[in-house]
């Protein structure tokens, strides 16, 4: 697995990320249209590329905002005029480069190939950027998953070019907010400077504004991000309030901040009276919105946790454990290299592969599970990328429970124990150990690096009409 790991290293982010070639999009006017390696494009050392924009666009989306002709000014005035500004640099800024990305969302027995390239053909031919090929279906597809691009309005995702970093996933929403881009490329501050740029409210009897955060007696610091119309959130409100209670008397330095989404002054008032700590007042939308917009809330109820001293994150998942552990005996649940297969991972599993080692319920089979996982999983946590690598993938122990039982009736396999599998829903793949190999660390290791290889068997997983949901509300 080590080897692999160097391998990946050596390959840079955006030939991992995109593949090896790009079209150009102003020669799909012709009979041809023009390949190119994407070294040529992102990778050319004298380019002075600071910014790579990813411009997603759903083929039958309506473009409301007028996105693609914002772009088009934005791309021109950046490229012919002063550049990006460089973080911390005076002076002269880089280039920006763009890679549209168009899905065709009903690529399926009706639709031929001549159909979707006259599509492709007719979206790119008129700008000066480059695309992904249109045939590359599976890529596209997960790079829409990855950034969470939306599926009916473009989207606008920014990457620093030397890493692969994401600057901004909303760039779409900011190029309509900030049409002369005064601010571009858009870099984020910071969720701690978010936090310490006004003073905080106490949320039972919103008295002025006049906490600073600072003084928040928490070593731990929970965003709430709730509202009163969200019947889910009236629900794991009182929840968390007597988790809230129970950690502080255990002497755990834990406060929360509540993130109103609510639609009316009167009634975040009303809501926030059942709540014993802070929150952002309701006169700084735009605050409330940009520490949304940082850890990318998709819906409500949203409880992200992260450490008051550095602003690390520690767990966007903080709805989800807090039902796992009510009590929160595993407080402040910092991440594990091995889980549990519980329904929290069952919905993570839409947009992550994951090896997964089903076993019997029992705490024996258990702990055998996770000695025989925790070597491969933690050699991969060790070597993983998040700039370049493309999936993150989630080692699970799979119990005698209702959450595998669907999961395996997903999937289409039998329920023999122990069972080692790599399950890719997004990819639609999924390999399994050959029966009869023993299950040790050894094995475990060469099953995952065949798998990172692309070297093991795979069969085709047929999609049920199983959903694996949770029941966040959309934020709007």
């Amino acid at each position: 697995m080590a080897a692999i790991a160097t391998n990946l290293k050596a390959t840079s982010w955006y030939r991992r990320l995109l593949g090896p070639e790009l079209i150009q999009c102003y020669s799909a006017s012709d009979s041809e249209m023009k390949v190119v390696p994407v070294e040529s494009v992102l990778g050319n050392p004298d380019s002075n590329l600071e910014i790579v924009g990813l411009y997603f666009t759903p083929v039958f989306a309506m473009d409301e905002g007028n996105v693609m002709a914002k772009l088009l000014d934005l791309y021109r005035r950046v490229n012919e005029g002063g550049g990006v500004p460089r973080e911390g640099q005076a002076g002269g800024g880089g280039r920006l480069e763009i890679v549209q990305i168009v899905l065709q969302t009903n690529v399926d027995c009706v639709v031929t190939l001549t159909d979707v390239e006259e599509t492709f053909r007719k979206l790119v031919k008129d700008v000066p950027w480059f695309a992904v090929p249109y045939r590359d279906f599976q890529r596209k597809a997960r790079l829409w998953r990855r950034f969470r691009a939306r599926a009916a309005a473009p989207s606008l995702v920014l990457l620093e070019a030397a890493s692969g970093r994401v600057v901004t996933g909303r760039g779409a929403e900011r190029l309509a907010s900030d049409p002369a881009a005064a601010a571009f490329p858009w870099r984020p501050r910071p969720a701690l400077a978010a936090l310490r740029a006004a003073p905080l409210a106490r949320a039972a009897d919103l008295r002025p504004a006049d906490l600073p955060f600072r003084d928040a007696d928490g070593a731990v610091i929970g965003l709430y991000f709730s509202a009163n119309w969200c019947p889910p959130c009236k629900a794991f409100t009182p929840q968390l309030v007597e988790l809230y209670q129970r950690v502080r008397e255990r002497g755990q330095r834990f406060e929360v901040v509540f993130v109103s989404s609510d639609r009316s002054e009167q009634s975040f008032a009303q809501y926030a009276r059942a709540m014993p700590w802070l929150a952002v007042p309701w006169a700084e939308g735009e605050r409330r919105a940009e520490l949304a917009a940082l850890f990318s809330v998709p819906g409500i109820p949203a409880l992200v946790l992260l450490d008051a001293a550095s602003g690390r994150l520690i767990t966007p998942d903080g709805r989800a454990l807090a039902n796992e552990d009510p009590l929160g005996h595993e407080f402040p649940w910092h991440p594990k290299n091995v889980n549990i297969l519980s329904e929290r991972y069952a919905t993570k599993l839409q947009d992550h592969p994951a090896f997964i080692l089903f076993v019997e319920g029992d705490q024996r089979e258990i702990e055998f599970a996770e000695s025989v996982l925790r070597p491969a999983a933690d050699n991969y946590q060790l070597h993983y990328q998040p700039n370049a690598d493309e999936d993150y993938f989630l080692f699970l122990i799979g119990c005698d429970n209702d959450t595998c039982d669907l999961l395996r009736d997903f999937i289409g396999i039998d329920d023999v124990v122990p069972l080692l599998t790599a399950i890719d829903i997004p990819s639609g793949h999924v390999s399994i150990m050959e029966d009869g190999e023993e299950i040790t660390e050894e094995s475990v290791k060469n099953f995952v690096t065949k798998f990172l290889e692309g070297t093991l068997p795979t069969t085709d997983i047929i999609m049920s009409d199983i959903q694996l949901n949770d029941s966040s509300v959309n934020v709007v």
